[in-house]
């Protein structure tokens, strides 16, 4: 009987930890192709719909990740799923309320934090290239029209651009969260904050380029504050529209 069976019930929580389990054993690293659909059953001692099934519930918390007409492979670090289901959430308590929703605001606080002691630390450690790098990347977004659908791309490209000395996968995939939120949620008030953000990511950029740290870190919580205060004023004029119109339909 393989090591890897389970009891009857055949639960598929007891599944997807036996292939967990099975990946970490066999010391599988991510982007590694696992085994045959056939081979891993007989291997773990489990039908191939239930391993199946398994499958798709790994792939959606990224486990595993599925390649048609190439395999099952482990997956890479990933805050994906987190940020899909999040961003869902608030979209949702965003559109039940007339303030910004707290969590969104706590989000906003936690990149505050995340963001301005990231900035301390990369400081200094930028290349020539890279030092470029953000400067194109900062003309381009200047040059771009108020209302431009890819500036909230050059706008990840930008803040992803700024640690990239750091090297850092983890701190990439919390950027992708903070985008993926605040595309989802921050949009509708984007023509504001694309107005702020370019004169603010200017300052931070020549701090960075003077290797002014505490310029950079300053310039940094300022720019991270004021898109809460973006979003708050957002707020304050869809509600001031929105009585607007009610006292229209009442007189």
């Amino acid at each position: 009987m393989s090591s890897y069976s389970i009891p009857r019930r055949g639960l598929q929580q007891e599944i997807q930890a036996i292939v967990k389990r099975y990946i970490i054993d066999h010391r599988f690293q991510p982007g590694d192709l696992l085994p045959g659909e056939g081979e891993l059953a007989r291997q773990m001692g489990i039908s191939r719909p239930s391993l199946r099934e398994a499958m798709k519930v790994l792939q959606t918390i990224g486990v595993v990740v599925t390649r048609h007409g190439s395999g099952t492979y482990v997956g890479s670090l990933s805050l994906e799923p987190f940020a899909d289901g999040m961003a869902f959430q608030i979209l949702i308590a965003s559109q039940q309320s007339p303030e910004p929703p707290q969590d969104l605001l706590d989000l906003i606080d936690i990149r505050e934090a995340i963001e301005t002691t990231r900035i301390r630390q990369v400081v200094g450690l930028h290349s020539c290239e890279q030092l470029r790098e953000i400067e194109q990347l900062c003309d381009e977004m200047e040059s771009m029209e108020v209302g431009a659908g890819a500036f909230g791309d050059l706008d990840q490209t930008l803040h992803r651009a700024f640690y990239a000395p750091l090297d850092s996968q983890v701190y990439d995939e919390f950027v992708k969260v903070f985008w993926t939120i605040s595309n989802a949620t921050i949009r509708p008030y984007a023509d504001q904050f694309q107005r702020d953000a370019n004169a603010e990511h200017r300052v931070i950029v020549d701090a960075i380029v003077r290797q002014n740290v505490d310029g950079a870190t300053d310039a940094m919580r300022v720019h991270i504050r004021n898109i809460a205060n973006d979003l708050r004023r957002g707020f304050d004029a869809d509600r001031l529209r929105e009585d607007a119109l009610k006292i229209e339909e009442v007189s």
